[in-house]
């Protein structure tokens, strides 16, 4: 004789108290850690290929490239020279002087980087940075180039398991 098992006609019923599941959850907390977060901002260098709007030619798009490049270039350059502190009013100057608007970017783990629209190597190089280099080198962007700017770190963390109940 053979068993069989009608997958329809079967409905396990699977009835845990909320005392076996906290067990569970603490058990098993590795599982559910919010690893470290990185906390950072973005200077975007566009390309300004509206200056000679008529053209669209490779070589004016290139020539705009270069220049979103080297104005990047030149900024992570000053900040280094002159040993410019994240948090100054030198650089809140440097910023608004150059035109340009930090964007702050949602916190995120090394795991979420590839989910990113940003570039991958760009949002990696936040984790070799600190307090004392607190900028990332330019990495080029869709139309023109961008500096990561590090605010901090945020440490692993295990939420509270109400707010992972469901998950367990």
């Amino acid at each position: 004789t053979t068993a069989q098992l009608s997958y329809q006609e079967f409905s396990p019923e699977i009835d845990l108290d909320a005392n076996t599941l906290e067990k569970f959850y603490q058990n098993n907390a590795a599982n559910y850690e919010i690893p470290e977060r990185i906390k950072a901002s973005i200077l975007f260098f566009l390309a300004d290929e509206d200056k000679n709007k008529d053209s669209e030619s490779s070589e004016v798009k290139e020539q705009a490239n270069r220049s979103a490049n080297q104005a990047a270039q030149n900024f992570a350059y000053d900040l280094y020279n002159r040993a410019i502190d994240r948090d100054s009013s030198t650089f809140k100057e440097l910023v608004t002087g150059a035109g340009l608007k930090l964007t702050t970017i949602e916190p995120y783990t090394l795991n979420q980087i590839a989910d990113r629209e940003l570039p991958e190597d760009l949002l990696n190089s936040a984790f070799a940075l600190s307090d004392a280099k607190y900028y990332s080198d330019p990495y080029p962007i869709n139309g023109g180039y961008a500096v990561l700017v590090y605010e901090g770190r945020i440490a692993p963390e295990l939420p509270a398991f109400d707010s992972v109940a469901k998950q367990v």
